[in-house]
């Protein structure tokens, strides 16, 4: 299941379900849920007329993708989780990457290698995915697009609530199902872009 948080960005979000969508692992959903969308998403949803998108829109704005992203891990029909951002994309392998390494690892959360970077003259370039000895530890971040896990890891905690922590949420998600499987692998290929 890819649970896929938007807010406000329907010309982003439509670059990113376009890339979802030719995996070459086709057995997938993707849960698109809004944090309380104003804007046209929910059609450009129905017009990319996919019966593997499903989308929701949370009542309320909750200024984090936090809500979100746990409304569609409840609604998660997968033993697997993957968390496209919605300005981000990915290579058609990007699912297949993640899976064959998972099962080779026997590992519950699975990272890709990530090229990032932003507008010209920030200086925001990174590559996160690439670790030593191959697996994540507590110390390590990759962003949300980057990432896998199983179901199971995140039974009883999800993503914690934005006004509740100091770090951003996504690192304090990351780090969390870290520390709950000790089995995480990277598949050291290059397969999203932020």
């Amino acid at each position: 299941s890819d649970v896929l948080p938007t807010y406000n960005w329907s010309a982003a979000l439509r670059c990113a379900v376009r890339s979802v969508l030719p995996q070459t692992v086709q057995d997938f959903e993707i849960l698109v849920v809004g944090d309380g969308c104003t804007d046209d998403s929910a059609a450009v949803i129905e017009e990319l007329c996919d019966p593997r998108l499903h989308w929701h829109n949370l009542e309320q704005n909750h200024g984090s993708q936090w809500a979100a992203n746990n409304h569609g891990i409840e609604m998660a029909s997968a033993d697997w989780i993957a968390h496209p951002g919605h300005a981000d994309l990915r290579y058609p392998t990007h699912l297949e990457a993640l899976l064959r390494t998972a099962r080779q690892h026997s590992a519950d959360v699975v990272t890709s290698v990530m090229i990032m970077y932003g507008p010209p003259g920030l200086g925001l370039r990174g590559v996160p995915g690439v670790f030593a000895g191959a697996a994540l530890s507590p110390r390590d971040f990759v962003p949300p697009s980057a990432l896998a896990h199983s179901k199971a890891v995140v039974q009883g905690q999800g993503w914690p609530e934005a006004p509740k922590t100091v770090l951003p949420v996504d690192v304090v998600f990351l780090h969390n199902i870290v520390a709950a499987s000790p089995r995480t692998a990277s598949t050291n290929e290059v397969t999203c872009f932020k």
